[in-house]
């Protein structure tokens, strides 16, 4: 028999409706990163706060990402020899042009200059060098940029474009860049970035919106705080461990990816710039935070950004 006070179908009419209330919420975790060297035994504890698991990971201070042979390279007093990744360029209305990258791959006053390798068979012969401009505009670890409720310390620097060699005749794209906000960042966000010294573009995804993260900026063994970033990590599990960004992709520009469960998605959105990374995740400072530190650096917003 049917249970009482159940209501019933009749034919012709809309059928009934029962109202449904999810009694699930997610599951949150606090993750504390613990450097190798001081890691023991009471860190396989569990433990708690207010209620919240709390996960300690072995895990090192990031990495500045550096590496000879990637495509720009800086000749200065304290960068002499930095290689990184030149991440878009900046175009003002009076036509000024200026390349954006890592504040740590140059300093302030260094000459830049663009970096390609001749290719037989896919296989690298050879380099030459194309002068870019000089660093004029530079930040690292200081001072804070807020946007909204977020605070970050930024590691950038402005790269005045020489009239000999526009850096937006070199890039290796012309698309005019979107800024994506911070408040429509979404973790599993599809991305991917060029690291010059790479043959394709690296595939990921974002992991978390706003973390804390120490980094080694110069590899002298200072760990300094960014921040605010972007943790960015593999899109399916890996069962080896592999690094998601490499030595020279700082400067990387971050974009929304191509998704695999959909189209095509929009490319042009900028989401922010690469860091460094650590060996389970990659850090970038957020487009938007940089977005704010240039137009402050350049007094004007009337400047279109290429990736």
């Amino acid at each position: 028999s049917e249970p009482e006070n159940q209501p019933q179908f009749i034919l012709d009419q809309i059928p009934p409706t029962h109202p449904y209330r999810s009694l699930s919420f997610p599951k949150y975790e606090i993750i504390i990163d613990v450097a190798p060297e001081y890691w023991g035994d009471k860190y396989y504890e569990r433990r708690e706060f207010e209620t919240t698991p709390i996960r300690y990971r072995k895990s090192g201070p990031a990495k500045a990402n550096l590496r000879t042979g990637d495509r720009i390279v800086s000749e200065g007093s304290i960068s002499s020899g930095s290689y990184g990744t030149l991440c878009g360029t900046f175009k003002l209305e009076n036509g000024d042009v200026f390349g954006l990258t890592c504040g740590h791959v140059t300093d302030l006053g260094s000459e830049v200059h663009l970096e390609s390798f001749r290719r037989i068979l896919g296989i690298k012969f050879g380099s030459q060098r194309f002068p870019l401009g000089t660093t004029q505009h530079y930040t690292t670890c200081g001072p804070d940029i807020k946007i909204g409720q977020v605070t970050t310390k930024l590691d950038a620097a402005l790269i005045k474009g020489s009239n000999s060699s526009s850096p937006s005749s070199q890039h290796r794209n012309t698309t005019s860049a979107i800024i994506q906000k911070i408040s429509e960042i979404h973790q599993e966000d599809p991305i991917f970035f060029y690291g010059a010294y790479r043959n394709s573009a690296t595939k990921g995804k974002v992991s978390a919106l706003t973390v804390r993260k120490s980094i080694d900026v110069f590899n002298d063994g200072t760990l300094h705080s960014i921040g605010d970033v972007l943790m960015l990590g593999h899109r399916s599990p890996q069962y080896v461990s592999q690094r998601l960004s490499n030595p020279g992709d700082s400067g990387s520009a971050v974009r929304l990816g191509v998704s695999s469960l959909g189209p095509d998605d929009d490319t042009s959105r900028w989401y922010g710039m690469i860091i460094g990374g650590d060996e389970h995740h990659s850090y970038a400072s957020h487009a938007e935070c940089i977005y704010a530190w240039v137009t402050r650096e350049l007094n004007t917003q009337n400047m279109q950004f290429l990736l």
